[in-house]
């Protein structure tokens, strides 16, 4: 019996001896690049590849730069916007329709039907916009000489600021023109650009959108 106690004491004490000689390290963890056993990596490319980001341009943007550049658009690059267009109709606080007629001339009409008066607004940047005669196919327009008037192509004359007026009312100031706003007088006669000012009710009008 006290041999094989001696045995085991031996057995036990070799090992801690060949313990006490050799190093115990914890398990370290997977370097960056390495993966578990079946693990792979998705190829987003080869090394000739490099990637480039590209930023939409819109239709809209396209207007809006060539109006910066001074350089002339085209009524194709205008149709062909695919979104911010909306249809409706602007209602004067004078009581009568905004309407845009083939023959070019802009007035305003009691028939709130009227399908001279239903209008495409095209939005070409933030506040900014064009409206254009759904039957006429023309823009409206801020002449040089104060005139309102149908364009057949859009321009920087055709170019409106978007006024919110406190009253829930808006108003349309030309864009190349700063100080002219599109206008309706009482009698429905389109009201010269020269000629008005910032409050006034010809100036202020009500969107029904369809």
């Amino acid at each position: 019996m006290y041999k094989v106690l001696s045995t085991n004491a031996v057995y036990w004490l070799l090992i801690l001896l060949c313990l006490s000689h050799s190093k115990i390290s914890l398990p370290e963890a997977l370097p960056s690049g390495a993966l578990p056993k079946g693990g792979r990596w998705e190829t987003s490319g080869s090394d000739e590849e490099s990637e480039i980001e590209q930023d939409y341009v819109s239709p809209e943007d396209r207007v809006y730069k060539r109006l910066m550049t001074g350089r002339l658009i085209g009524r194709s690059l205008q149709k062909r916007t695919s979104a911010y267009v909306k249809r409706g109709r602007l209602f004067n606080r004078n009581g009568y329709a905004l309407s845009i007629n083939p023959d070019g001339t802009v007035d305003g009409t009691t028939n709130k039907n009227s399908r001279f008066a239903q209008l495409e607004f095209h939005s070409v940047s933030a506040g900014l916009l064009m409206i254009l005669g759904v039957t006429s196919q023309r823009y409206l327009a801020i002449c040089d000489n104060g005139h309102l008037c149908g364009s057949e192509d859009p321009s920087s004359n055709t170019i409106f600021h978007e006024i919110h007026e406190q009253n829930m009312f808006h108003s349309y100031v030309s864009h190349k023109h700063k100080n002219w706003l599109v206008g309706i007088k009482r009698n429905g006669k389109a009201k010269k650009a020269t000629l008005t000012r910032p409050g006034q009710k010809s100036v202020q009008f009500l969107i029904t959108y369809t």
